[in-house]
Order: C-alpha cells, then sequence, then structure tokens
C-alpha cells in the first residue's frame, strides 16, 4: 500500500484527521502521492502543490517551482528524520504495534515538541527569502541557453583552472550565498561533504 492510498483511506473515514481538512486549504506533497492529487481536488476541494513529475529534464520554470516545493517540504522531511533517529521503534510500524502505534506517536510528538529544538529554517530572513525566490521565479538560465544554442555545433573544451589565475573571481560572503544564491542554509551544510567526494588524494579539487 503506497502513500497515496493510505491517504485516500485516511480521508475515507471519519477521524480527527478528516475534521482538519477543509475546502481551499493546501497540500504540500511529494511525489509518491500523485496517484491521490486529482482525487484531493474534486473531492476535498483542496490545493495541492507536488514536485514535478517528469521523465525528461525539466525545463528551468518546472526545476523552480520544484525547488519551492522542496523548501516548503523541508520542515516535514526535518521531523520525519528526528522520529526515525530518535524513536528507533517507530521507523517501521509493524502488525503487533497496531492497537498503540497512535499513542507512541503522541508520546513522541510530545517529547519533540518540548525538548527538540524548532524546525524553523531561515528565522532572521525568512520572508526576505521568499520574495527573492518568487522574483526570480522565471530568471532565464544563461547556461542552459547557452548549452542549448551550442549543441552538437562543437567540441567542449575544458582545461583545469589555476586558484593563481582567478583573481577576479566573485567573493561572497557566507550571509551573502545563503540569501542571494542558495536560499537558505540546506545546501551550505552540504557542500562540505559533496567537496569532501571531489577532493583527490592530493587533497585538491580540480575545476574545469
Amino acid at each position: 500500500m503506497n502513500d497515496a492510498t493510505i491517504l485516500s483511506n485516511i480521508l475515507k473515514t471519519k477521524n480527527d484527521i478528516r475534521e482538519l481538512v477543509k475546502p481551499n486549504d493546501l497540500f504540500v506533497l511529494d511525489r509518491g502521492f500523485r496517484d491521490i492529487v486529482d482525487e484531493l481536488k474534486t473531492t476535498y476541494k483542496v490545493f495541492t502543490k507536488m514536485p514535478t513529475c517528469s521523465k525528461s529534464q525539466f525545463t528551468n520554470l518546472q526545476a523552480n517551482h520544484t525547488r519551492f516545493v522542496k523548501k516548503c517540504r523541508w520542515v516535514i522531511e526535518a521531523v520525519n528524520g528526528t522520529f526515525k533517529q530518535s524513536f528507533k521503534s517507530l521507523e517501521k510500524t509493524r502488525n503487533t504495534m497496531l492497537p498503540h502505534i497512535m499513542t507512541d506517536v503522541r508520546i513522541a510528538t510530545s517529547l519533540i515538541n518540548c525538548f527538540h529544538v524548532k524546525y524553523i529554517s531561515d528565522k532572521k530572513d525568512g520572508k526576505d527569502i521568499a520574495i527573492l525566490m518568487k522574483n526570480k521565479i522565471n530568471f532565464k538560465n544563461d547556461l542552459e541557453s547557452y548549452n542549448l544554442n551550442t549543441k552538437n555545433k562543437s567540441k567542449k573544451h575544458f582545461e583545469p583552472i589555476d586558484a593563481l589565475d582567478l583573481n577576479d573571481f566573485p567573493k561572497f560572503s557566507i550571509d551573502d550565498m545563503r540569501k542571494y544564491i542558495t536560499f537558505g542554509s540546506y545546501q551550505i551544510k552540504q557542500s562540505c561533504s559533496y567537496l569532501a567526494e571531489h577532493l583527490n588524494k592530493n587533497g585538491k579539487y580540480v575545476i574545469l
């Protein structure tokens, strides 16, 4: 039984969750719920946002819409991660747990709400970052345009770049990168592990 089927069954049953759903609510979903999108819109009259589902390469607009949804869903993924890390017994639901699973989840949720750090990203300037993201949603991707215009027209020649030759390379503060480039700190936190994967045995990073 997949996520879409589980949610469909929950909404068809009279319960506390069903009572929370009102017309014009907004559901922020991942791709696992794509089979229930039409049902949510027609039966329950709610709006849905979900990452683009496409087998081909995304257009610039599709990619930006997907980033919007994933940024909004970050808090959900973060809380799910806390559940799995802090409460190993709740990582997988077994049949023997069914009689008391809801009680277990309520207790775990109360402990998280009481003792864990609140999951709020971009505390200082979240509104400013959201406005910048919306303003750039239709922003032209110059690199994409260049690749499309030069595709199959000429061979690509790559040459190593020496750091000593990059005197005019732009320099950004961490705060500028977070606010104007990555629109948050998530990618910046990942950058150290990403860098480590690309360092050679001499500790050098080759840029082409």
